[in-house]
């Protein structure tokens, strides 16, 4: 049993940080289709983390309060086929969005390496990532519920840790391959172009590399309470942080976008300003 009052901290502070992620994300995904200007190839998948976000912060923030909630005693647990369904949505998400970061890294390395052909690059391309992240989700998603319906959770043990050295090996070579890229190139020093697809891949390397500080103490430890059979325990209250801080990603990533983005921010303010009918004008909000 665990101290109530530490407990209705911490779920306090998960219901705020949901509603926040939730929204901010929402907000993200909204100035992003509503500005043809914001709205390159590249932004698809910007948008596409953002609704992974918005359903991972959501979703998943809210089940992981209903989880220590149950711990502490504070209402009572579910078990069986309905604890097991809310853990196969939470991973669709969580899934979802760590695909879309290592397909914004992949994206990034094309971008760099072959930037003429990633200019003529279809966006229909661009809808296949989405649709593989998604598909890549649903598959994880149903291994989890059909591996444990068997009783088979070492299975899927084995295969979320291949799915994670997969995602994090890509990730390690990609931004580290661009940095060296851009680093020792003289090519294309003095395009507008080339210069804003650095600022993006700068400030996706910032949303990526933050996600993975933040991810990395959580998953680590339900790894190793995993492995161990829950011999190894950390203290309560650790484990209650490295949970926050793994949800707290999803909440971060728009305030990235307002402070590296400019033309993200100006639209993000000027979406919430009113303004006469008579004195509505176009704006341009460029990267």
């Amino acid at each position: 049993m665990f101290p109530k009052p530490e407990c209705l901290t911490w779920l306090t502070i998960y219901f705020t940080v949901s509603f926040a992620t939730a929204a901010l994300n929402a907000i993200t995904i909204v100035v992003f289709i509503k500005h043809r200007n914001l709205r390159n190839r590249s932004a698809y998948l910007i948008i596409n983390l953002a609704v992974a976000d918005m359903l991972l912060g959501g979703f998943s923030t809210i089940d992981l309060s209903y989880h220590y909630g149950s711990i502490c005693n504070i209402w009572t647990s579910d078990s069986g086929r309905s604890f097991y369904l809310r853990i196969a949505i939470a991973y669709l998400f969580l899934v979802c969005s760590l695909a879309n970061v290592t397909a914004i890294s992949l994206e990034r390395v094309h971008a760099t390496f072959w930037p003429f052909k990633h200019r003529i690059m279809k966006k229909r391309v661009y809808n296949v990532i989405i649709a593989a992240t998604w598909i890549t989700a649903g598959s994880m998603s149903l291994a989890y519920i059909t591996l444990t319906e068997f009783k088979a959770w070492s299975i899927y043990f084995y295969l979320w840790n291949s799915f994670n050295t997969i995602c994090l090996s890509i990730i390690c070579i990609s931004y580290p391959s661009i940095f060296v890229k851009v680093r020792y190139s003289s090519q294309g020093l003095h395009l507008s172009a080339s210069t804003r697809e650095r600022k993006l891949t700068a400030t996706l390397f910032i949303v990526t590399f933050l996600s993975l500080v933040l991810w990395l103490p959580y998953i680590v430890n339900r790894l190793l309470m995993e492995a161990s059979n829950y011999s190894i325990m950390l203290p309560f209250s650790l484990q209650l942080f490295f949970a926050f801080s793994f949800h707290i990603n999803s909440f971060i990533n728009p305030i990235l976008y307002l402070i590296k983005i400019p033309g993200f921010r100006r639209a993000f303010i000027a979406l919430f300003k009113i303004r006469c009918p008579q004195k509505r004008q176009v704006q341009v909000f460029p990267y």
